[in-house]
């Protein structure tokens, strides 16, 4: 499809007689703001990137109300970031309907996030404070060409600000509701000319704004800790180090888990008749509030490295990019949201993951033609843990204790080249490649009830060597990107692409059998995406308008079924279905007069199985092609206002916003039979009033209320298949506060 409109494209484009264009300034007229983005890995402003990339500045976090990485959900259109299974600080993400069930160690995220550069594989830790950034970037659709861990629904890009050769010291305080007190600060020291260092680190205190009503303890609660060190050392004109180390700690209660249904049909009410006047209780009682027999825990603690060292002796620039990453995590829920012993878990993992990344890029051709290539190198290991209680008896028992030892290998090679026609300067052509292996190995050990529940045969009836199993394979697969983008003018842009992602195949961390020994293979989608960036000056006014409509092709999607097998739960992991996804986005930004921002965005995402057929176990199969996408609402966008005031002589300036943010409902699970396991959409909006540099003391403050009109809503949740209890986390209640930010430069 794409490679004939782009064909149609070139057929047409000779018609055109465009004159060169020069590249717009970095600051658009009329005060609409520009920034230099990596999506290509070059800097570039983002209005000429022709791909859908979502970018947020550090102040533009702060004005949004964006702490955390969940808040870009009410920020950036397409991107949904919830709580997993395990925890907020474990969080789930979702573009463009892409998501993935849950963040085992055996399975690649479809939305990867990287920080420096380096890929943070696991979710684990990944909703710490958001602090001292540069940017955020969001890139949408598959990313199988540019970046070193291949993801089919897209990329988030934390890019740090940078050492800087002045003094600067910043310390930002906040204070709020539910006990809320933040502490960061930043310190900036430029040693000398060559070398520049600064150290972050940030404290975050809170209540927990749900109470567990069996235990009296307050859960969602914030108690973690983050730091930074960075260094940049320029020994020469054409040589650049920029090193960064950071952690995070999270000693927290966990997230609430509510019981929002019970069918009356499950084992849960069957074996437990008392569930349901609990779920009474719970639907009488206040909305944060849960009931739950254990006490979650969150503890969360990661150590990042990330280093850069960047020869450029001409036309040509060298760059190898090391990474490291440590995770350990230990999460405790109640699956079960009653005080009853019905489902208690427990997950833990430790992993450790290195990186490296060897890039020559240059430009070639009198500058004409713009290209990258290079090498990939990324292995991991690991140990996970999952601890589960089922007690369903007499239908279901099951005592659990299961544990993977893992090892993911991936290597790649790839090129890109974007080649500016001579005749049409303003027309571009995109090409680019990528190969990539990866090997999958697992060990796993798995006691149920007492004794080793690794089996011969897949009815589970005759154990051989049953304490232990083991399973390795590889997997390898081309990705690629072609597009063309016209330049119009030098403020507007038009593109077309088409982009293959791949998702590498593993195994299941609970494998008991041989056949749910057996690898699931990749999973890999294809998109086609038209678009247009555009800037407009009607009269004295700006206007901005981004637009993109696609088309994605997803085969061999790997899906997570739970059956109930031999009296025991069972998971297993299969090329499930194939699917298409239909989308559109918008987002638009006005500015009607100085001073006054209004920006509207949208998205719709329709996604629909084409095909997916689930074996009955008796030669026949169940049609889930009717099923709807977990995680994928169909309509999500909001609207946002912001006007400043400037004060006269050096008072400073006061400003003002208000923002809102809607999405319809989401399926909680990708088999979608579990009554009540729909989460209805909702809407919620912010305000933030801010004075500026008081009185040229160097001084902000900012008042700020989140969720001021107190929506009750539910981000995400697990309906359990055959079990019939589902249960959700919590969106928070109104919060408020106030922010003190000083800053000393020099």
């Amino acid at each position: 499809m794409a490679c004939a409109v782009l064909t149609s494209m070139l057929c047409m484009m000779p018609s055109f007689r465009v004159q060169a264009q020069e590249a717009a300034p970095a600051a658009a007229s009329g005060g609409l703001e520009e920034i230099i983005v990596t999506a290509r890995r070059r800097d570039e402003r983002e209005q000429s990137v022709p791909m859908s990339v979502s970018v947020l500045s550090g102040a533009d976090l702060a004005k949004n109300s964006v702490v955390r990485l969940g808040d870009l959900t009410r920020a950036v259109p397409a991107i949904q970031i919830v709580p997993s299974a395990f925890s907020a600080n474990t969080p789930k993400f979702t573009i463009r309907s892409q998501s993935e069930y849950e963040p085992l160690l055996t399975a690649d995220p479809s939305v990867t996030v990287y920080f420096a550069d380096v890929v943070q594989e696991r979710a684990h830790g990944l909703n710490a404070q958001l602090f001292d950034l540069a940017s955020v970037e969001v890139l949408k659709g598959p990313q199988g060409t540019l970046f070193g861990r291949n993801s089919t629904g897209g990329d988030i890009l934390l890019v740090p600000q940078p050492p800087t050769k002045d003094f600067d010291v910043q310390v930002d305080l906040s204070v709020g509701n539910y006990g809320l007190t933040t502490f960061n600060g930043i310190l900036n020291v430029p040693v000398n000319e060559v070398l520049q260092l600064r150290f972050d680190g940030g404290v975050t205190r809170r209540r927990g704004y749900t109470r567990d009503l069996a235990t009296g303890v307050d859960l969602d609660d914030a108690h973690n800790e983050v730091w930074r060190v960075g260094a940049l050392f320029t020994p020469t004109d054409t040589l650049k180090n920029t090193l960064f180390v950071s952690g995070f700690k999270a000693d927290e209660h966990g997230t609430g888990f509510q019981m929002t249904g019970n069918d009356p049909t499950g084992l849960q009410a069957l074996a437990w008749p008392a569930a349901q006047g609990y779920l009474q209780q719970q639907q009488a009682s206040d909305f944060h509030t849960v009931l739950s027999e254990v006490t979650p825990s969150d503890k969360v603690r990661t150590t990042t490295v990330a280093n850069t060292t960047e020869w450029s002796p001409g036309s040509v620039t060298l760059k190898n990019i090391f990474g490291y990453r440590k995770v350990s995590a230990g999460q405790g829920f109640d699956f079960d949201g009653t005080p009853l012993p019905i489902f208690p878990s427990h997950e833990s993992l430790d992993s450790k993951q290195f990186s490296d990344e060897l890039q020559l890029l240059g430009t070639a051709i009198d500058h004409r033609l713009d290209w990258i290539g290079g090498l990939y190198w990324f292995k991991e290991t690991g140990t996970e843990q999952q601890i589960a209680t089922l007690n369903y008896a007499p239908y279901l028992t099951q005592n659990s204790v299961q544990t993977g030892d893992v090892t993911n290998i991936s290597d790649s090679v790839f090129a890109q080249g974007t080649y500016h026609l001579e005749s049409l300067s303003a027309l571009s052509f995109t090409g680019g490649a990528r190969y990539t292996r990866d090997k999958r190995e697992l060990t796993t050990t798995a006691i149920f009830n007492g004794a080793c529940g690794i089996s011969l045969d897949n009815a589970g009836t005759i154990p051989a060597n049953p304490c232990y199993g083991s399973a390795s394979k590889s997997f390898s697969s081309p990705t690629w990107q072609v597009g063309v983008d016209w330049q119009i003018t030098p403020d507007k842009l038009l593109y077309l692409n088409q982009s293959r992602g791949y998702k590498s195949g593993g195994f299941n961390l609970r494998a008991q059998t041989p056949a749910q020994f057996t690898p699931f293979n990749p999973e890999t989608v294809t998109q086609e995406e038209l678009g247009l960036k555009a800037d407009w000056h009607p009269g004295e006014t700006a206007l901005r308008t981004n637009v993109a409509i696609y088309y994605q092709s997803y085969n061999d999607i790997q899906r997570t079924q739970a059956t109930i097998i031999n009296g025991g739960l069972v998971t297993t992991i299969v090329n499930a279905a194939t699917a298409t996804v239909k989308g559109a986005e918008a987002d638009i930004t006005w500015l009607p007069i100085k001073d006054l921002e209004l920006r509207a965005y949208w998205a719709y995402s329709d996604a629909g199985y084409t095909k997916w057929l689930v074996p009955n176990g008796d030669g026949t199969f169940a049609d889930n092609s009717h099923m709807s996408f977990s995680y994928a609402p169909k309509n999500s966008g909001g609207a946002s206002v912001r006007a400043s005031f400037p004060l006269s002589g050096d008072a400073g300036a006061l400003m003002a916003g208000i923002d809102g943010y809607h999405q319809s409902e989401i399926q909680e699970q990708d088999i979608n039979v579990v009554p009540y396991g729909i989460a209805r959409g909702y809407t919620v909006g912010n305000l933030r009033f801010e004075w500026q540099n008081a009185m040229a003391s160097g001084v902000s403050a900012a008042l700020f209320v989140r969720n001021f009109a107190n929506a009750k809503y539910y981000l995400s949740g697990t309906p359990i298949v055959g079990l019939g209890s589902t249960v959700m986390t919590l969106g928070a209640p109104l919060t408020y506060g106030l922010e003190l930010h000083y800053r000393l430069k020099h």
